[in-house]
C-alpha cells in the first residue's frame, strides 16, 4: 500500500507549455523557494523572485555593511554585478561591486520542501501487522498536498527544501532577467509576477492574516515579504530576478 499521492507531480509532467532551452554554457544553480512560492510557480503565476543585496562572503563583507549598503543613493548594473557609487563621495565615486548570485540564461533548479515515496512492505510469511514502510526510489512535494504516512518517524516528516538532493528536482527556472531596485519600489504588475493570490483579480491577499482584502498588488506583496523577511520599513535593496520555467535540462545531473 502506497502513500496518497494522488496529486503528486512527477518530473516529466511539465511538457505541454514548457520551453526548451540550449543550456550550453549556462550554470546550475540551487535557489530555494517556500511552499506557497513553489505553488505559484507550478501554477504558472510567479515570474520573479526578490533577493536582498548582501556583501559578498571574504574580504568585502569586513569593510561593507549592510548599513552602508542601504546608504547608497545610485549604482548600475555592470559586469553581471552591482557597482554601487559612495552616497558621500561626489558624483560616479565608486563605493564597490556586489556579484549577483544568478546571472542572465542561469538554470535554477528549485529546491523544495520534500520526503520520499514510500510503500508498505509485508514480511513474508508474516501479517500485515508486522509490515513496514520502504523507500520507493520516488520523491514527493509538500506543495502538492501530499498526506505522508504517520506509522513511523522516518516517513511522516517533511525534509526542508535547502536538504533536497538534485535528484529531486523537478522544478527548472532560466533567468532572463536581474536588475537591482529598492524594495519598497516593486510596481503593480512586479508584485503580482512574484505570484500573490488574488480573488477576482480585485481582492488580494494578506499573507500575515491569512484573509483576503488588500485592493492593492503592492500591498499583498508586502506581506509576503514581511511573513518571511520582517524587513520591509528597511526598504533595502533587492536583486529582482526574472525567469522562465523551463524542461529539465538533458545533461543536468
Amino acid at each position: 500500500t502506497k502513500m496518497d499521492t494522488k496529486n503528486k507531480t512527477s518530473k516529466d509532467d511539465f511538457n505541454a507549455t514548457s520551453h526548451k532551452t540550449d543550456v550550453i554554457g549556462s550554470r546550475f544553480k540551487p535557489i530555494l523557494f517556500s511552499t506557497p512560492m513553489v505553488q505559484a510557480i507550478l501554477d504558472g503565476r510567479k515570474s520573479q523572485t526578490r533577493r536582498i543585496v548582501k556583501p559578498m562572503r571574504g574580504m568585502q563583507s569586513e569593510w561593507l555593511s549592510m548599513d552602508l549598503i542601504n546608504k547608497v543613493k545610485e549604482g548600475q548594473i555592470v559586469k553581471g554585478g552591482w557597482q554601487m557609487f559612495h552616497p558621500n563621495g561626489g558624483e560616479k565615486s565608486p563605493l564597490g561591486w556586489i556579484k549577483s548570485n544568478y546571472q542572465i540564461g542561469d538554470i535554477l533548479w528549485v529546491r523544495e520542501t520534500w520526503q520520499q515515496e514510500c510503500e508498505l512492505i509485508q514480511i513474508a510469511g508474516g501479517d500485515w501487522s508486522n509490515a513496514y514502510l520502504n523507500a520507493t526510489g520516488n520523491y514527493v512535494y509538500k506543495s502538492d498536498n501530499i498526506i505522508l504516512p504517520s506509522e513511523t518517524e522516518t516517513f511522516s516528516k517533511w525534509k526542508p527544501s535547502i536538504f533536497m538532493p538534485k535528484e529531486a528536482c523537478r522544478i527548472f527556472l532560466k533567468v532572463t532577467n536581474v536588475r537591482v531596485e529598492r524594495l519598497n519600489d516593486i510596481s503593480e504588475g512586479d508584485a503580482i509576477s512574484e505570484g500573490i493570490i488574488s480573488k477576482n483579480e480585485k481582492l488580494f491577499f494578506d499573507y500575515e492574516n491569512k484573509t483576503f482584502h488588500y485592493l492593492s498588488p503592492q500591498n499583498s506583496f508586502k506581506s509576503l515579504w514581511n511573513s518571511i523577511n520582517k524587513n520591509w520599513e528597511e526598504n533595502p535593496f533587492v536583486w529582482v530576478y526574472t525567469f522562465e520555467r523551463i524542461e529539465r535540462p538533458h545533461d543536468f545531473r
